[in-house]
């Protein structure tokens, strides 16, 4: 059963809807996810958790920022992830509650900003990676800089900004009272909804992106056997094939669902970003706690671990 919020109100709505208008002052019935339910309990408990995680990863990192974990990592890197990390679980709440105008645009733009954070910290390290391993069996010893790596994900971010920059000031995603064929007649489903120039905005959005994670994907399986030379090698192919997964299995069930389900599919895309931001923040900063732990019982550098520094 759907987590939702019902309320009986009299107010004025003018505008048209998927079956039909509303008269003025008609008394109907708001049908929205809400926070009292067991379907998004889970959500809301591993969001807390997770957020709680992150400030004591936050904490640990400004405190140990010199240690030899911190320094192999890329302190920037670190701060990436948990940056974007903590957006994309402010967005989650943003798919709770009723929504208007302004929280259906901030549902896309903080879900697209956290991801490019994080997947884009996780993207740039396994090409620089993947770059320096494909020279060495190639011969080559020279190493080109950031910038072969930043300026196309740097395209990619401007790309993606101005995306949905159009789509908020054309207004094409909106709240809107969408009627059903599984509802009385005075109830509605209040959605975020798209016009068919939004879809279209959105579909390049999943396509530019998709591309991202299974470039990003093919390159980490590639490195899969220098992992002994790079301690993070394991976490960040955890972290790339959860969110290729995630992603593949939520759109999916998005297009399975029938449309006349809208909360059904805003709970499908609920989970799917939980767990593409739940997953790289574990398996990425668990290990680290245990390197660091580590080099503070030595007292020095950790010397069973190989570290390369990518900065």
């Amino acid at each position: 059963m759907l987590s939702t919020y019902i309320e009986t109100l009299n107010v004025s709505v003018d505008g048209v809807i998927e079956e039909g208008y509303i008269p003025d002052n008609q008394i109907y019935t708001e049908i929205y996810l809400n926070y009292n339910g067991s379907t998004l309990t889970v959500v809301i408990i591993l969001s807390a958790l997770s957020l709680a995680f992150l400030i004591a990863c936050l904490i640990v990192i400004v405190i140990y920022r010199r240690s030899m974990v911190v320094v192999a990592t890329n302190e920037v890197y670190c701060y990436s992830i948990l940056l974007g990390t903590a957006i994309g679980f402010i967005d989650l709440f943003l798919w709770i509650g009723r929504p208007n105008d302004d929280k259906c645009d901030m549902r896309l733009w903080l879900l697209i900003i956290g991801f490019l954070l994080v997947f884009g910290a996780i993207a740039t390290k396994t090409t620089r990676i993947w770059r320096l391993w494909s020279r060495s069996q190639m011969g080559i010893r020279t190493f080109e800089g950031k910038k072969i790596v930043l300026i196309p994900l740097l395209f990619i971010w401007l790309l993606q900004i101005t995306l949905l920059s159009i789509l908020s000031a054309l207004d094409w995603y909106k709240v809107q009272l969408v009627s059903s064929g599984d509802l009385k007649f005075d109830e509605y489903y209040v959605i975020c909804k798209l016009n068919p120039n939004g879809s279209i905005i959105i579909y390049v959005l999943i396509a530019i992106n998709s591309v991202l994670v299974v470039i990003t994907a093919i390159l980490a399986y590639h490195i899969r056997n220098v992992s002994r030379k790079f301690n993070e090698l394991p976490s960040i192919g955890l972290s790339i094939y959860s969110v290729l997964i995630s992603g593949l299995v939520v759109f999916v069930l998005v297009v399975w669902v029938d449309t006349s389900q809208p909360l059904t599919q805003d709970l499908f895309v609920i989970y799917g970003v939980c767990i593409s931001f739940t997953v790289p923040l574990f398996s990425i900063f668990v290990p680290k706690f245990g390197w660091l732990y580590k080099e503070l019982q030595m007292k020095g550098p950790i010397s069973s671990i190989k570290t390369v520094t990518l900065s």
